[in-house]
């Protein structure tokens, strides 16, 4: 079920359905939604009491949960739909089919009696044993929590490392060998770094939302027009409302800084985003590495929704987004990328690419690449695996995402990201193994040796 579902959406995204009344009160709906959405922050920009602010939350929370029904509705009853959605589950074959001779799959499935391990490869396919889904997620929670905890847990990391490696890859490291390793996890087992586990110490790694998605991903790829090797970067927007290039950073009043504090907090976060002033040498570095006129780079107020959700993104092949990412665990619909909060008057204006968003880009790129916060993280659906930021932009059509699984320090990303892509475009590696390349630099540096550093950094998708 959960293959079926994750393909579903991967083949919605890409159809044109005849409306009928549901899609077209769909469209009235999200319309509706959108300018509630515009209709707060010009309220947030204000003095709003706690009553009005209490009013149009209400407001948007009900018409989030009538948007979602709806698209329930149709998805279970247009039969465009249904007829792309049966038969999407792959066959064993067809599975193997996928690989290469370099790269076998591995294919977790935690259960509460016993959890299993599929193994995958060009030739053959074998099951294995692993323990309960309960004692799977204690020891692989308690080594997420230390890994992205930075420097001070290493001790613990690499007791917990060993410990999580031997059981999730100790029964078949020897039928790994030196492959690229491509992995379908679930549920907790999706927060994990692999490229990090001892026994996948010498491998490539990539993340699958499941094998068919895979197949899905790569017959949309066919069908797309090549071309060349074009950049978009996004970075440096300004968060903050005292931030020095705001004409007006002097004279800003208290109530504007609260209103980005309050739309904040509405993601369950704090009410500061740091300046991510790293990401400023992180996109000129990048930049510098393709022909000027191949580069369209979108700084401080420029990095911008707007922006970023133009029609003329498809353009371009690589889509980099250096700025934070927001992780909302009650409402993923609302998990967001965060752009520029002002515009240079210092007027406050909605700056947040939510999920839904994502869903309705319309992409040609190659990768996408969030060089940000936890945006590989979303809610974990039992049954239909991690639906989040990662998974909706290959729904709008990138083929591979790379993203991070935590809060990783600015400026070990600016350098892990000036390694990555100096291994594609100087080097000509594939994204997969530029990744590879760029952790064990990293790790070889004194500064940046510890896993907090570098194994946050996932490819999600085709490794091709």
């Amino acid at each position: 079920m959960r293959e079926r579902t994750l393909v579903e959406l991967l083949q919605e995204a890409r159809i044109d359905i005849k409306k009928g009344d549901d899609e077209r009160r769909l469209d009235e709906l999200q319309e509706t939604l959108n300018a509630k959405y515009r209709d707060r922050t010009t309220l947030l920009s204000g003095k709003p009491t706690p009553a009005q602010i209490e009013k149009i939350t209400a407001e948007i929370n009900t018409l989030d949960a009538e948007v979602e029904a709806l698209q329930v509705k149709i998805r279970r009853e247009n039969p465009a739909y249904a007829d792309l959605t049966y038969g999407s589950a792959l066959s064993a074959s067809e599975i193997r089919d996928l690989l290469d001779d370099r790269t076998v799959l591995l294919e977790y499935k935690l259960g509460d009696t016993r959890s299993l391990l599929w193994l995958v490869t060009k030739s053959s396919v074998r099951v294995f044993s692993l323990p309960p889904r309960k004692v799977i997620e204690t020891l692989a929670t308690d080594y997420y929590k230390a890994v992205s905890g930075g420097r001070a847990g290493y001790g613990d990391v690499a007791r917990l490392e060993a410990e999580l490696s031997n059981m999730l890859i100790g029964q078949v490291s020897n039928a790994i060998g030196k492959n690229r390793v491509a992995v379908v996890a679930d549920g907790v087992l999706q927060l994990i770094p692999f490229s990090a586990m001892p026994g996948l110490a010498a491998n490539e790694t990539v993340g699958l939302p499941s094998a068919g998605v895979l197949a899905e991903l790569r017959r949309t790829a066919k069908a797309r027009t090549s071309s060349p090797r074009r950049l978009a970067i996004f970075a440096d927007p300004v968060f903050e409302a005292n931030d020095s290039r705001l004409i007006s950073a002097k004279e800003v009043s208290k109530e504007k800084y609260a209103a980005v504090g309050r739309d904040l907090r509405d993601l369950n976060r704090g009410a500061e985003l740091q300046r991510l002033i790293a990401s400023r040498t992180e996109a000129r570095e990048i930049a510098g590495l393709f022909p000027a006129s191949h580069v369209k780079t979108h700084l401080d107020f420029d990095a911008s929704v707007d922006a970023a959700t133009d029609e003329r993104l498809r353009d371009y092949n690589i889509i980099h987004f250096a700025t934070h990412g927001l992780l909302d665990t009650q409402r993923p619909e609302s998990s967001s990328l965060v752009f520029s909060l002002f515009d240079k008057n210092g007027k406050r204006r909605d700056g947040f690419m939510r999920l839904r968003d994502v869903y309705d880009l319309e992409l040609s790129s190659d990768l996408v690449v969030l060089s940000a916060c936890q945006t590989a993280l979303g809610k974990d659906v039992r049954g239909e695996g991690l639906i989040g930021l990662t998974r909706g932009f290959m729904f709008a059509g990138a083929p591979r995402v790379v993203a991070s699984l935590w809060k990783v320090d600015d400026a070990a990303t600016a350098e892990f990201m000036k390694r990555f892509y100096r291994g594609m475009i100087k080097e000509g590696l594939t994204p997969a193994t530029a990744l590879k390349k760029a952790q064990n630099e990293l790790k070889a540096t004194p500064r940046f040796r510890y896993p907090y550093y570098w194994a946050g950094f996932t490819l999600q998708g085709d490794w091709r």
